[in-house]
């Protein structure tokens, strides 16, 4: 008995060495998000967890966050925000003045869906050369990204993945 006690040690160490190895502090993302899922129900909405991401709430009350750091087999930096508080309307997220005082240098302007809302994204690279998103579907729905290139496409799926709740009667 003794034995299968140190065999099952020793391979449960040598799995959690491996996946350190392999996955860095992002493989305790994924342990963190076992327990709810890998998702968030918030505001009517269900938010999927990108994989390797970590769910925190923002500063302030109807912000979530989405992170997730390098590691050796990923090499992505991300922070994904949704953000339900009520907003002032306007064309774009920046004003050309805005734009220069802060370094950001426009790219383009996208169309995007969050939840069967309809609303534009307007992509910027900031004075490091990494690209910041900001997306409006409404005035109390936004989103925004910034990270490493290749993190762009988490971005854009996780808000393809965001579905609307049903209502409770």
């Amino acid at each position: 008995m003794k034995r299968k006690g140190l065999l099952f040690s020793s391979i449960l160490i040598t799995v959690v060495i491996v996946d350190m190895a392999l996955f860095g502090s992002q493989i305790f993302a994924v342990l963190s998000e076992l327990p709810h899922g890998f998702h968030l129900d918030v505001h009517g909405v269900r938010l999927h967890t990108p994989t390797f991401y970590t769910t925190s709430t923002g500063i302030a009350y109807g912000e979530y966050n989405f992170i997730t750091m390098p590691s050796p087999t990923r090499h992505k930096t991300s922070m994904i925000t949704i953000d339900f508080k009520r907003q002032p309307t306007s064309a774009k997220p920046f004003s050309d003045e805005m734009l220069q005082k802060t370094g950001l240098t426009f790219m383009r302007q996208r169309h995007a869906s969050l939840a069967g809302r309809s609303g534009e994204c307007y992509e910027y690279t900031n004075k490091f050369g990494m690209p910041e998103i900001e997306c409006s579907f409404g005035i109390e729905l936004r989103t925004s990204f910034i990270g490493s290139p290749s993190a762009i496409d988490d971005f854009y799926v996780f808000m393809n993945k965001v579905e609307e709740l049903p209502r409770k009667n």
